[in-house]
């Protein structure tokens, strides 16, 4: 260790393993400590060469770099900590990267992980942004099930999150968890399954650190930013779920195509905000090759401006309004070939839902409406429904006597209370 003068460590093995210890002469759970500003580089070079770490690495406000030729391992309590503007960079060249779940790596600055194979996190802590790759491999949570179920502890805390995954993010019955503000992520074949402690943007990420060499020197290294939540290939699922948080989606800056989250082939999604009064807001579409799509608000589901759900093939749509309303725009489009059910507890209101399958949609305590405007105080003539079959259920009407909605479907049947049914067809019916 440094103990005083900002003093830099640098630490290499030309041709072999590096195994770091507390030692007992200061049991402190320390191995490296690098004194105020001081930089710690530690490096295992030499082919299938690795770093163990069964201690800490730290610095005051340094910059930290750890890497291994093939893997990097943090043990037991091992944790890679610094502050200030320091950051923390960790490179596993042809293995992974692997924390055991009491390990942490803690900054106030950027953190980047980036693994040949997988990244397996206990926690990484960042009030700035933090990016975790695995090239070939999959993010894993080095948490294991509670009875079966997915844990309750939380592996990444950050302003934004940049995921990136050559298979898969999370599994299916063990989630990454979160308490971040910013999520964008790729994956493919192993899916997305993610789950927030609060409230979520899907938006642009990128993190930048300083890549710390053996003499000391710094070198900027910036992930790029990346926007949206997406499968690109092997069929992946994607599941965003908050715990007590509205989730809000946007469509980002790097690939700006109106998708904020995108599932390969047959890949599912699953939007659901859950906790008193959290929504989910679309303001980007949410799409699928032909897999089923679920949007759940605990209060309510808007989808904004021309934000679409969409699917194709044997896909179906559900969306869920709690205890509130599920609304489009004018210009929000609801497509799938098969069937296409809306459920809220107050109203939904209609841009377009289209599918040659069937639709039904209940507002449970409220009204089934329009969306379109009227034109020139007479109703509208935009297509509201296009199905084989439409079933609308609502508390109080359907539609208004001004402002019908507007169909072309095969079949309709209604039921509706004080508010009426008021429904304008094109043809047959």
């Amino acid at each position: 260790m440094t103990t005083a003068g900002n003093g830099n460590i640098a630490l290499v093995t030309a041709a072999g393993n590096l195994v770091l210890n507390d030692g007992t002469a200061l049991a402190d759970d320390i191995a490296i400590a690098a004194h105020g500003t001081g930089t710690v580089f530690v490096q295992a070079q030499g082919a299938g060469t690795s770093i163990t770490a069964n201690a800490d690495i730290l610095s005051a406000t340094g910059h930290l770099t750890v890497i291994g030729a093939s893997s990097v391992v943090f043990l037991g309590t091992a944790d890679l900590r610094t502050s200030g503007t320091g950051t923390i960079n960790v490179e596993a060249g042809t293995g992974s990267i692997t924390q055991s779940a009491g390990s942490i790596f803690s900054a106030t600055s950027d953190i980047r992980l980036l693994a040949a194979q997988d990244v397996t996190v206990g926690l990484v802590s960042s009030t700035g942004n933090v990016s975790l790759t695995a090239t070939a491999g999959s993010l894993l949570d080095a948490d294991a099930l509670v009875a079966g179920n997915n844990d309750s502890n939380i592996d990444v805390i950050a302003s934004g999150l940049r995921l990136n995954a050559g298979l898969g993010i999370g599994a299916a019955v063990n989630h990454l968890e979160t308490t971040v503000g910013t999520l964008t992520a790729r994956g493919t074949s192993g899916g997305v399954y993610v789950t927030e402690s609060d409230a979520l943007i899907i938006g642009d990420v990128s993190a930048t650190i300083q890549r710390v060499a053996a003499d000391g020197s710094l070198t900027a290294t910036t992930d790029a930013a990346q926007s949206d939540v997406r499968t690109t290939a092997g069929n992946g699922n994607i599941v965003l779920m908050t715990l007590a948080g509205s989730i809000v989606l946007t469509d980002g800056i790097t690939t700006a195509d109106d998708i904020a989250v995108s599932a390969n082939g047959s890949g599912n999604v699953l939007v659901q905000a859950a906790g008193a009064g959290t929504s989910v807001t679309a303001n980007a579409d949410i799409v699928s090759g032909t897999g089923h799509l679920t949007v759940q608000g605990a209060d309510s589901v808007s989808f904004t401006g021309t934000a679409d759900l969409r699917t194709a093939g044997a896909g179906t749509l559900d969306v869920e309004a709690g205890t509130g309303s599920i609304t489009q725009s004018t210009t929000s489009v609801f497509l799938a070939a098969g069937d296409i059910r809306l459920l809220a507890a107050i109203n939904a209101t209609v841009g377009l839902i289209t599918t040659t399958s069937n639709v039904s949609i209940t507002a449970t305590a409220g009204a089934i409406l329009d969306a379109d405007a009227l034109v020139g105080g007479a109703n509208d003539i935009n297509i509201d429904l296009i199905a084989s079959g439409l079933r609308l259920v609502a508390g109080l009407g359907i539609g208004d006597s001004i402002n019908h909605l507007d169909t072309t479907v095969g079949t309709l049947t209604a039921r509706a209370t004080s508010g009426g049914v008021y429904v304008s067809e094109t043809d047959d019916l």
